[in-house]
């Protein structure tokens, strides 16, 4: 799977909430929480299409196999990266948060915005916005193509799971660093 930054690196622009001021929800799929209890943390947000889309904008259809793959392999990467590579990122906490996207960019922008805006309090204890270093997914360019004008406009960064990566997407979302 090719990783691809579609968008600016990311950085704290988005808007600062306490979580504990976010109502309380759970409709994430899986939370790596990191360690809070230090000032240099950061949360990875992971888009995976774990159902094909439903009958409405919002709702969920069939189970997706390979949407749980990339699940599975997203949480073992941040579970297990610092003990692969100790010497990077000393002190640092890495934690994870995971949405389904059910094939729908409309669900995936909702829960971004939730999470961006702090209307919804994801994961338990509350993820903060300006901790979310970047999103991964979603593996549909469909719905990247949706969603990243909107996280470069949050100055926050999208790295696309997919190997089928189109023109646009590499046309418009070319980074110079």
């Amino acid at each position: 799977i090719a990783l691809v930054l579609l968008s600016s690196l990311a950085s704290s622009m988005a808007q600062q909430c306490l979580p504990s001021t976010c109502p309380r929800s759970s409709p994430t799929v899986a939370q790596l929480p990191a360690n809070i209890t230090t000032t240099d943390y950061f949360y990875l947000a992971g888009i995976f299409g774990l159902h094909e889309p439903g009958s409405s904008p919002l709702s969920c259809g069939q189970v997706r196999n390979r949407g749980f793959q990339n699940l599975e392999a997203f949480l073992w990467t941040v579970r297990t990266f610092q003990q692969r590579h100790p010497g990077v990122l000393k002190g640092v906490s890495i934690g994870a948060i995971a949405f389904d996207s059910c094939g729908s960019s409309s669900k995936i922008i909702q829960q971004m915005l939730n999470l961006e805006n702090c209307a919804v309090g994801y994961g338990n204890p509350a993820v903060e916005p300006g901790r979310v270093l970047a999103y991964i997914g979603p593996d549909r360019s469909s719905e990247a193509l949706t969603l990243a004008p909107v996280m470069g406009k949050m100055k926050k960064s999208l790295i696309k799971l997919h190997q089928d990566l189109t023109t646009q997407l590499t046309e418009i979302y070319l980074l110079t660093f």
